[in-house]
């Protein structure tokens, strides 16, 4: 039973998720795709959107959307003329179905700009490359603006039931990993449902790793290989196999590697000490080597009700 503005989940009509690449780019939500300068994040976007532009595909990657879109690839640093539609029509894009907004003042997203352009194209992927170059510098440095800003942008997606892809750099912070070294406010970061990195193959100059480090929509994808080739074009070679995995976990540092679990199980909130120990523990991972880590990314010790937790928005640090 409803109760004036507090509702029942039993009144709650349930929705199932729709992807345009499961379960890496859901409908409707937000996705990262970042990665180091160089490593070819934009090339690869561009290449998943000239896919998704039309209905016969040779690539044969699983779970790829098969319906044909119109997508929005807005781009503040690559040139329409000389780059982007270049790499487009090399990846076979449909380019009649692919827009961007040409406009002599910048694209804002804190005011809900987006929404006219995508009702007018029934655009079904939003591309923003890169994220950094679409906030102001209010919403950069101000954690308030920051979370206005994104929560407009996934109101856009929700309402026009598109895919938000922004494309982010990384900071290169020495010994940082994966999530914390995503540029800008951890807010982007946490807000987004599916984060993607894509990294070269260490002693394999053309293949790019393309990994699944955050999903709140459903089990975390496999990492999945493409083929950078000197003539650029790009070729998708299949899912990346747990011996990689395991042989590209083990070239971490320890105290690399608790920097890693620890910011991939504190992004959504806080977690228990015991827990979080417990976690390293399958690793092999020493108490001594989880304290050192969680210091150095500003992880604070917090006292609950229910005992003692770990927090990256912790204000005492008594453990």
């Amino acid at each position: 039973m409803d109760i004036g503005s507090v509702k029942s989940y039993r009144s709650v009509k349930t929705k199932k998720i729709e992807w345009l690449w499961e379960p890496y780019i859901p409908l409707g939500k937000i996705t990262i795709i970042e990665g180091d300068p160089g490593d070819g994040k934009t090339s690869f976007v561009l290449f998943l959107t000239a896919l998704l532009s039309k209905n016969k595909r040779k690539q044969n990657i699983e779970d790829l959307c098969e319906k044909k879109i119109n997508i929005i690839y807005q781009s503040q640093e690559d040139d329409s003329e000389d780059t982007i539609k270049p790499k487009l029509v090399k990846y076979g894009a449909d380019t009649s179905c692919i827009y961007f907004i040409d406009k002599s003042s910048p694209i804002s997203i804190e005011n809900g700009e987006l929404d006219k352009y995508v009702k007018e194209v029934n655009a079904k992927l939003i591309v923003l490359d890169p994220i950094q170059s679409f906030l102001g510098e209010k919403s950069i440095t101000n954690v308030t603006a920051m979370r206005n800003t994104l929560k407009r942008l996934t109101q856009t997606a929700k309402d026009n039931e598109c895919a938000v892809v922004l494309v982010g750099h990384m900071n290169k912070t020495a010994g940082e990993k994966d999530l914390y070294r995503s540029l800008g406010s951890i807010d982007i970061v946490a807000i987004a449902r599916s984060v993607l990195l894509l990294k070269r193959k260490e002693g394999s100059p053309f293949i790019r790793i393309v990994s699944q480090i955050k999903n709140n929509l459903s089990m975390q994808g496999t990492p999945v290989a493409f083929e950078f080739k000197n003539n650029g074009s790009i070729n998708y070679l299949g899912k990346v196999s747990e011996e990689d995995l395991l042989s590209e976990e083990s070239k971490l540092s320890k105290r690399d590697l608790a920097k890693k679990i620890l910011m991939s199980s504190l992004l959504e909130g806080d977690v228990k000490t015991t827990s979080m120990l417990a976690k390293a523990k399958k690793y092999n991972l020493s108490r001594r080597t989880m304290d050192e880590a969680r210091k150095e990314i500003n992880c604070k010790a917090i006292k609950k009700k229910d005992g003692w937790y770990w927090s990256l928005g912790g204000d005492n640090d008594g453990q």
